[in-house]
């Protein structure tokens, strides 16, 4: 007699962080209160991706350290890290000549909590982007500078490599910090490191398909920006005009493109947790700190717990597929489903 058996596939689950500087801080306490109302929910995570310092915080979650321990890690280094000593301020020429910051303190805090532990140690999989500048040495076709993507896959390169030298790659943002072993900030490459690491894990042989792939993706919060045609009026813009703006601008235009790929291709998969802040915080002002944290705890997080009963947890038992798009009676394909809805924090802005 002919047994025929099936296997379920099981769904591949991401917590995706953005870089964001000191507004990290937002993403530990969100994640904070998804732990409080759902206590499995870190150790149902698949992969940690994050950029910059949503890369420090994936590390450290992905290392061990609960959303709490994180918060207060980064709360009490923040400062220590955003200091400009004042003897530094001259003689750099209020920083013309050398990066603002020391990475010291950071380094320090870091190796307190993981040691000399590499990413081949850890038990969850991890995605991390960074961008050399120095090329390759050892191999003479890639004399330019490129992203380089810190993973613990099978056929990783650089698994070998300790958690604190990946952490400081991926947040040496540059003229804030010095380039670290001739790499600089994940956010120039993928500061939302979601399809990065999509692609990542489609690539890594372990049978997983596009609609096994299930992320959470959250962001440090972002101001509602724009240029208006009284601002720009003829748009003949130098370099006076852009550089206030440029930082934010390409790493907003970034972000929300991924978010855009994202819904499209993941649907109700995907789910985005992206505050939206009345006030523009400077990525290193330590003294936003307490306003950060007041946004993060009356942030509304409705959709998102409804979200992860519907989606995230139904998708431990088996693959949640994607939904597809509607068949009109003729059998011509429908159009495709909308995108999940975009839950930003318009009730709760910090002004």
């Amino acid at each position: 007699m002919q047994v025929h058996t099936t296997t379920t596939r099981k769904s591949f689950r991401i917590l995706s962080l953005d870089g964001g500087g000191v507004r990290a801080i937002i993403q530990a306490i969100l994640l904070r209160r998804i732990v409080e109302k759902y206590p499995s929910f870190l150790t149902e995570i698949d992969m940690f991706a994050g950029a910059s310092a949503g890369g420090i915080l994936s590390l450290s979650l992905a290392a061990g350290l609960t959303p709490t321990e994180s918060s207060q890690m980064w709360e009490e280094t923040v400062p220590k890290i955003f200091t400009e000593p004042f003897f530094h301020k001259i003689t750099s020429l209020d920083n013309a000549l050398s990066a603002i910051y020391k990475p010291d303190p950071l380094e320090a805090e870091l190796r307190k909590h993981v040691g000399s532990k590499t990413l081949a140690e850890l038990e969850k999989k991890i995605f991390i982007p960074t961008f050399k500048v120095d090329g390759h040495p050892s191999n003479p076709t890639k004399q330019h500078w490129a992203p380089e993507f810190f993973h613990n896959f099978p056929h990783s390169k650089n698994a070998a490599t300790p958690i604190v030298d990946v952490a400081l790659s991926t947040s040496a943002a540059p003229t804030f910090f010095p380039i670290h072993k001739g790499y600089i900030d994940g956010g120039c490459v993928a500061n939302h490191p979601t399809m990065a690491a999509i692609s990542e894990v489609l690539h890594a042989g372990m049978g997983i398909k596009m609609e096994d792939i299930v992320v959470l993706s959250i962001s440090t919060g972002r101001v509602n920006e724009l240029i208006s045609p009284e601002t720009y009026k003829s748009g003949d813009w130098g370099l006076v005009q852009w550089a206030p703006r440029i930082v934010d601008l390409l790493l907003d235009a970034n972000s929300l493109a991924v978010d855009y790929e994202c819904r499209h291709f993941l649907f109700r998969n995907y789910q985005r947790i992206d505050p939206i802040l009345e006030k523009n915080f400077g990525l290193d002002d330590a003294s936003a700190i307490p306003d950060l944290k007041k946004l993060s705890e009356a942030f509304d997080l409705s959709q998102t717990f409804e979200w992860i009963e519907q989606i995230w947890k139904p998708s431990l038992e088996m693959a949640s597929p994607l939904e597809k798009p509607e068949e009109k009676e003729s059998g011509s394909a429908g159009t495709l489903p909308p995108p999940p809805p975009d839950q930003s924090g318009s009730s709760c802005l910090i002004q």
